[in-house]
């Protein structure tokens, strides 16, 4: 297999684009474009032959770090190439490597003790919404019932701004981001939307206080819960449960799958099964050959960074 490393500069966008599209399991956080945001613009990629595959690497203090809102990334092609010699080019280039890879990547060439399970829940919403929604768990079923007896009002619009400052507000004390990473945030939601890869929903109750909003991206046939919370009323009155909902009624039927991004915190992952969710595992690979000095330099330069 010939290859090739490429800078940023030097990728052809829309052959690089081409190739995420026409893969077999495309996916949205491999695009040029949400690379660019979401690495600050410090990425390349390994290319094989007229882009029919690519491989983004993600880099900060020459080092492969998977960035921010990205879940999964790893091997694109439209042949059979399953990654293994990328991962192995990447392995010789670089003394760190932590990176998250879709359940496609072949790890033959990765030690087991680097590589680690990760668990993403999905539901294919092809069938009726009635045949999904009983498909949710009992106890979900019955509050939503009872809370679409009290007046909520769901909109199909809204602010970029105002989905990340009620997440910021709703959890920062829980995730601790950063305000860097919600600036980032919001460059890529903008972007997204500019772009016409996702759509804001939003639930208020009838004195029109927000319960719950977030952003869904939607690249090919995957609707992913990218970005999104609940207020503290939200979570009296269930407010995310009711905004999920929402968006499995409203694309029910069709050839899409809601991907529910996560996750490994158990009640999260409790959260998610209870609307009939199915794993997807995928796999995080962490690999440190760093020297002791070049580990300490190394996080100094990170928290200069924050």
């Amino acid at each position: 297999m010939g290859f090739r490393f490429l800078h940023k500069k030097e990728i052809d966008k829309q052959s690089w684009d081409a190739c995420i599209a026409s893969s077999s399991n495309p996916l949205p956080y491999a695009l040029f474009d949400y690379l660019d945001i979401t690495t600050g613009g410090n990425f390349g990629g390994l290319v094989e032959g007229d882009y029919e595959s690519v491989f983004p690497v993600p880099l900060r203090n020459n080092s492969v770090r998977q960035p921010f809102m990205t879940q999964q990334l790893g091997v694109f092609s439209r042949t059979k190439n399953n990654g293994r010699e990328f991962l192995q080019y990447i392995f010789s280039h670089y003394p760190f490597v932590q990176i998250k890879v879709h359940p496609h990547q072949d790890l033959s060439c990765v030690n087991t003790k680097f590589v680690r399970k990760r668990t993403n829940l999905i539901l294919p919403l092809n069938e009726s919404y009635t045949s999904l929604f009983q498909g949710f768990q009992k106890s979900l079923r019955k509050r939503l019932k009872k809370e679409n007896q009290g007046g909520l009002q769901f909109n199909d619009s809204g602010s970029i701004q105002e989905v990340v400052a009620h997440y910021k507000s709703n959890l920062e004390s829980q995730v601790k981001v950063g305000s860097k990473k919600y600036l980032l945030a919001e460059k890529l939601l903008t972007n997204l939307q500019r772009n016409g890869l996702g759509k804001l929903f939003s639930l208020r109750d009838d004195n029109d206080q927000i319960l719950a909003d977030g952003f869904f991206l939607i690249y090919k046939n995957r609707i992913i819960n990218l970005f999104g919370s609940s207020s503290s009323l939200g979570k009296e009155r269930n407010g995310m449960a009711h905004l999920l909902n929402h968006v499995i009624e409203k694309y029910s039927g069709q050839d899409f799958i809601l991907d529910f991004e996560g996750s490994d915190i158990p009640g999260v992952k409790t959260f998610f099964r209870s609307f009939g969710a199915q794993e997807e595992i995928y796999y995080e690979i962490i690999r440190d050959k760093r020297s002791i000095p070049r580990k300490v330099w190394d996080k100094v330069k990170d928290a200069i960074n924050i």
